[in-house]
């Protein structure tokens, strides 16, 4: 295995934002103390082993399709970076794609409990979808606008339902 020195004089790439962009999601997902590490590294997001090989390797997969002022993103939030799970997006589609807040009242993004009422309210970039009685049914309506304004780069609550006893995934 080469040297890491002499790996970034094989590329010549060691001080382009590609190359930092690599280097930003290993260490989130590797370094307790990197920023965010908590949302990453805490929450199981893995670099996958091609990937962490060597630089070559993730922009042979990656390179292709990178554009100035695009960043990383995992198409599934609850999956690892490897070529399959990964875009590069604006920071507007990077934003769309993100996940419920940590410290919300709901397992679902755009859903929150009204205490007054006991109900679930559904909402996205400050427009109201409604009251609902069922924490999945607001997040069904949730997941429908944000495919509706943001398409592909939505993010999409993953909503398991029992009816009559059966469970399934709701999917958009």
């Amino acid at each position: 295995m080469k040297s890491t020195s002499s790996r970034a004089i094989t590329h010549g790439m060691c001080y382009s934002k590609i190359y930092n962009a690599r280097q930003g999601l290993i260490s989130r997902c590797n370094y307790k103390h990197a920023t965010n590490s908590k949302n990453y590294k805490n929450r199981g997001i893995t670099v996958c082993d091609r990937w962490l090989e060597s630089f070559e390797n993730f922009y042979e997969d990656m390179g292709s399709t990178y554009k100035e002022g695009l960043t990383m993103d995992r198409i599934d939030n609850d999956k690892g970076y490897y070529k399959e799970n990964c875009r590069w997006v604006t920071n507007q589609q990077n934003q769309a794609n993100r996940g419920a807040d940590l410290n919300s009242s709901s397992k679902y993004k755009g859903v929150s409990l009204d205490k007054k009422t006991g109900m679930w309210k559904s909402r996205i970039k400050g427009i109201y979808l409604g009251m609902f009685t069922k924490e999945e049914d607001a997040a069904i309506r949730y997941n429908e606008e944000a495919f509706k304004q943001d398409g592909e780069y939505a993010y999409q609550n993953k909503i398991k339902r029992t009816d009559e006893g059966k469970t399934f995934l709701v999917d958009f």
